[in-house]
């Protein structure tokens, strides 16, 4: 049986990975070169100050590389192995200070949009804008209803250099640009904001991620979540990294520990169908059979919270 987690992490950089470990360990480590190259970073956090011992399984990951062809290549061994309701794009991103995007804030995509294809005319080129991912509707209701501020007090990394900017990070939610450049350009991103007004941040794995998970026939819900590390201008340089990881790492730790959706692993559902399956051999009439074997299957399918794979699940038994 497949593994079913309740969140994917996908990190690009050790920074990153690292600010994650730190926050949600301690951790085991997977490998199985006999299926795949990666580290796989296994978690089960439980949710603090609960009394329900709500407890959600977690697994991270660090791509070889930048870029979306590592980031789409990877997540589809990740899915296909652990099987994740939920995938998370975590990291570093610059911002756009045009819509009052600042290092250190934390931003949420809307969806993904992809710059790379489009026409190139003279010497301008011109994205289509028309290519783009949503994230889960379902996700991002959730973190527009997290009102808590706490987390913020909770980074334990300072800014650099005694800068009172991102001292208090804000949280942006917006449309993020995906691409294979790294951006130091100031006409470059007025460009993309030229065509995406509400661009809050650009970066270089989600669409790998997002393309992933919308193609994959379980199809896990995706979000990207980001901390800003530079204005994606010519003065970016590596300084605020290890802050703006840390601050994304706080923020996400916290709204998971808000419990904002049902954890998979409170359904046991290998050991339920075990169960049941054996009280449905002491039945004689087939008849009888197939109709509990039904009702097993809405079951399941209801407890993991996947009315679309319950509505197919009827269709093939019928």
């Amino acid at each position: 049986m497949v593994n079913h987690v309740d969140f994917a992490i996908i990190t690009a950089l050790e920074v990153e990975r690292d600010a994650i470990l730190d926050k949600f360990g301690p951790y085991e480590e997977i490998r199985d070169e006999n299926i795949d190259n990666w580290t796989y970073y296994k978690i089960n956090y439980k949710i603090p100050n609960d009394n329900t011992n709500i407890i959600y399984k977690i697994v991270i990951v660090m791509l070889p590389d930048m870029g979306n062809t590592a980031s789409g290549l990877v997540s589809s061994d990740l899915i296909r192995k652990f099987n994740p309701k939920y995938i998370i794009m975590f990291g570093i991103a610059g911002g756009i200070k045009e819509n009052k995007v600042q290092k250190s804030d934390v931003v949420i995509a809307t969806k993904i949009v992809y710059y790379e294809l489009g026409k190139v005319k003279r010497i301008k080129i011109i994205p289509r804008s028309d290519d783009s991912i949503p994230a889960d509707a379902l996700l991002l209701d959730r973190i527009k209803a997290f009102k808590n501020e706490e987390w913020k007090r909770e980074i334990g990394v300072e800014c650099p250099n005694n800068e009172k900017i991102g001292i208090t990070p804000n949280v942006h939610i917006g449309p993020i640009a995906c691409g294979e450049k790294v951006i130091k350009s100031n006409t470059f991103r007025r460009s993309l904001i030229s065509i995406w007004y509400k661009l809050i941040a650009v970066e270089m794995e989600s669409w790998g991620v997002s393309q992933a998970a919308w193609y994959n026939k379980n199809r896990p819900r995706f979000i990207a979540i980001r901390g800003i590390c530079d204005d994606a201008n010519p003065k970016k340089n590596d300084i605020w990294r290890r802050r703006a990881a840390y601050t994304a790492a706080t923020y996400l730790k916290a709204f998971l520990s808000d419990c904002p959706v049902n954890p998979v692993n409170n359904f046991d559902q290998e050991k339920y169908l075990q169960e049941i399956l054996r009280k449905n051999e002491q039945i004689d009439n087939p008849l009888e059979k197939n109709v509990a074997l039904l009702n097993i299957n809405e079951i399941v399918q209801i407890e993991l919270g996947d009315e679309n794979q319950k509505d197919e699940s009827k269709m093939n038994t019928v």
